[in-house]
């Protein structure tokens, strides 16, 4: 009984996740869209087949079978449609307000993101890992543990090359294959050389030393719980960032989870009580607006950049020339998808049967 509890439990906190951050990214859609005076056909979460729905104004509200998504259908979305550029199209809009209406539904996430952090600090606190080469944690037993890393090092520079965030950090050592390396650190303000090897850790491939960084938990008042969780939101948004940028350079290990690993997340952090289950949808809030908003074809970026093409070029491009690019869009994003999902059966596979 207490397993069939918990399985039912897990079960409402995947969808509750989902639900909140498609909810509140096509809503951004929806209300930007109207404002702007373009028809809106119907709104959904979730795809395929319709479950339940009503429509009001014009407008079919749904609930689809397949839960993992959502759409808003405008009209004239589709350049190749016939009334694509006619009065209360999205395509005939100004390139400025279509833009918009583009980016109101990542900006929603980047809010709720926002939202969720704010109320977070105010009534529980919020913790936060700090991104400074500064060693919060050495775990016994490790290469860091044995060659006399101690909580509160500072790491200065790793092989002459200096460190200054905890990403960096992990970059580097990620990528050492094992070889010694010269940790250059600061103790009780007195600088020292330490040498460690990392090894590889069998359970993701990568090479570590055995260290976490710090952390601190964050609490104060209205409004200053405001202020810092939209500034945490933005932080967090440039570490998103900087680590996509470190995985496209190679100097970071690709670490991106899918459907199955999002949801394991999710279930783990719902046990764990419903604050650490709201940072969680923060978070995922946050990263799903940033990716919508990459500059791939098929995204909401993809499309800003042809918004922003066509007031450069002062005229909209060409059909045949959105239609290419919305092909490879769909052709990257189909190789991603099939990446994460594969990345997430692999995790999955090695849990169950033990291998490492």
């Amino acid at each position: 009984m207490e397993i069939l509890l918990r399985y039912i439990l897990n079960i409402l906190a995947i969808a509750l996740t989902f639900t909140v951050v498609v909810f509140v990214h096509e809503l951004g859609h929806l209300v930007t869209a109207v404002r702007a005076g373009v028809k809106v056909n119907a709104f959904s979460l979730g795809f395929g087949k319709e479950i339940a729905g009503f429509t009001r104004k014009g407008i079919r509200y749904k609930l689809s079978a397949i839960p993992f998504g959502g759409y808003v259908k405008m009209k004239g979305q589709d350049p190749a449609e016939e009334d694509a550029f006619e009065e209360g199209a999205l395509m005939a809009l100004s390139p400025f307000k279509r833009i918009l209406v583009l980016f109101s539904g990542a900006g929603m996430n980047f809010l709720t993101g926002a939202v969720i952090f704010s109320a977070l600090i105010f009534f529980t606190g919020l913790i936060q890992v700090v991104d400074k080469p500064v060693v919060g944690d050495v775990f016994e037993g490790r290469a860091a543990y044995e060659a006399g890393i101690e909580r509160g090092d500072r790491i200065l520079e790793i092989d002459g090359t200096p460190v200054e965030t905890w990403t960096e950090l992990t970059g580097i050592i990620s990528s050492s294959e094992e070889k010694p390396l010269e940790f250059k650190i600061e103790r009780d303000g007195f600088s020292e050389s330490i040498y460690i090897t990392p090894r590889i850790d069998p359970s993701s491939g990568r090479a570590m030393i055995g260290i976490a960084p710090g952390s601190e938990t964050i609490k104060a008042g209205p409004f200053q719980s405001v202020i810092r969780g939209f500034a945490f939101t933005g932080v967090l948004t440039w570490n998103v960032l900087e680590s996509v940028y470190l995985m496209i350079t190679g100097r970071l290990e690709a670490d991106i989870a899918g459907p199955i690993g999002i949801g394991m997340h999710i279930s783990e952090a719902a046990r764990y009580g419903i604050d650490r289950l709201f940072w969680l949808i923060a978070l995922i809030s946050v990263n799903l607006g940033l990716i919508n908003l990459f500059p791939i074809p098929i995204l909401d970026g993809g499309h800003i950049m042809f918004a922003l093409a066509e007031k450069i070029k002062g005229s909209p491009l060409k059909l045949k020339t959105i239609q290419t690019a919305n092909l490879i869009g769909l052709v990257i994003l189909g190789l991603l998808i099939a990446y994460v999902i594969w990345s997430d059966m692999l995790s999955l596979y090695s849990g169950i049967t033990g291998r490492q």
